[in-house]
This record gives structure tokens, sequence and C-alpha cells, in this order.
């Protein structure tokens, strides 16, 4: 092989180089962005749930004020729409809350929920925001990792011990 010969294959495999770090990059920037969003979304999601439980936590009282179950139907609305109602987790979610508000009856999947106390209600919905919180922090541990999660195998969560 000549000289130019071996110059235009390296110039070749240089451009191929580059155009698989460009992709690469433009892949991580694009997964970083929709973990940026997701990592809103939480903080939202968290911020409404503190404020809906802080709420509810008032309502027990027996002189509850009206700005109070409005403030408290303001958070539960909120849920509402942050909530993918499609999921397992966040309809458990939605249940429990609409359980906390007293509305649950109006539907046959939170049935179960009629014999549960005020307290326990409360207990409840927290329990399933840190199902949703922990579900969403897995999903925002993928998408940081971008497409290379189909060639790289999975870190073992916490606790867990690979095979």
């Amino acid at each position: 092989m000549t000289p130019q010969l071996w110059l235009q294959l390296g110039t070749i495999i240089l451009a191929g180089a580059a155009a698989v770090l460009s992709f690469l990059n433009y892949t991580r920037s694009g997964s970083e962005r929709v973990a940026s969003y997701r990592l809103e979304w939480t903080r939202e999601f968290r911020d409404t749930v503190s404020a809906f439980l802080s709420n509810a936590l008032r309502m027990r009282d027996t002189k509850v004020e009206h700005d109070i179950i409005q403030k408290t139907s303001e958070y539960y609305m909120r849920l509402n729409l942050l909530l993918n109602p499609k999921e397992e987790l966040h309809l458990d979610l939605l249940h429990a809350a609409a359980a906390v508000m007293g509305i649950h009856k109006k539907d046959p999947n939170a049935a179960w929920l009629e014999d549960v106390d005020a307290d326990e209600r409360i207990d409840i919905v927290l329990a399933a925001a840190k199902a949703v919180l922990s579900d969403e922090w897995k999903r925002i541990k993928s998408e940081t990792r971008g497409f290379l999660n189909e060639i790289i195998e999975p870190l073992p969560e916490a606790g867990e011990t690979s095979a």
C-alpha cells in the first residue's frame, strides 16, 4: 500500500470514529435532557404529595377550616394531573388519595379502603408515593445510561447480588 492510500484509509477511519462519537454524544445529551425533565417532575410530585399529606393530617381535626379542605382538594387534583392512571403504582396512589379525600366510594377499585381509618389511609398514600418515586428513580437511572442499556449488563440494585 502506498502512503497516500494509508492516509486516505486513516482519514476514513477517523471520520467514522468522529461520527460514532458524535452519535453517542447526541444520544447521551437527549437522555440527559429526558432525565432532567423526569427529575423536575419528581420534585414537583414530591412537593405535591408532601403538601397533600400535610393538609390531610390537618383535616383529621373535628373543626376543619374550609381553606384546609380547599387546599387539600387542590393538591389532590394536582396528583391526578401528575400521575398516569395506566401505571399500576400511580393508580394505587390515586385510589389511596381518593380514600383520604373521602371520595373513594365512587371508585369500586378502592372499596377495600372503606374499613381503613384516616391515619392508615395517610400511611398508605405515603407508601404508595414512595413506591412511585422509587420506580421513577429507576427510570431516571436507566435513561441516563441511554441506548447502551442493551449492550451493558444492568448494575444490580442496592441490596441485590449479581448471579
